[in-house]
């Protein structure tokens, strides 16, 4: 059992060791990494990031579908969204009858 402290500590160690070895993975191969940088003409650098793999909706009946609110990850406001639930899915849409699940 650990005290207090010694937890602390030891998830300073943990978190050191992941940034050491992050690091050290981007200086080997630093177009390996999910998000890739570009320097505009005397620019800042820009981060990019890969899209995003939506997978399909599944097949089966639908359990229940309707119009719920969302609250956005970055904004923070609230958002109306057509909602589908089926057997292990929930996916949202930003409108009824659209095929591309969020």
């Amino acid at each position: 059992l650990l005290v207090r402290s010694e937890h602390q500590e030891l998830v300073m160690m943990i978190r050191k060791t992941i940034h050491k070895l992050t690091k050290s993975e981007e200086e080997k191969s630093p177009g390996a990494s999910s998000t890739s940088s570009s320097t505009t003409a005397g620019g800042p650098k820009k981060e990019f990031k890969e899209p995003k793999v939506v997978a399909p909706m599944p097949q089966g009946p639908i359990i229940k579908e309707g119009f719920l609110q969302k609250k956005g990850s970055k904004r923070r406001n609230w958002a109306q969204r057509w909602f589908v639930l089926k057997q292990n899915y929930l996916g949202y849409f930003s409108k009824p009858g659209e095929q591309d699940a969020r």
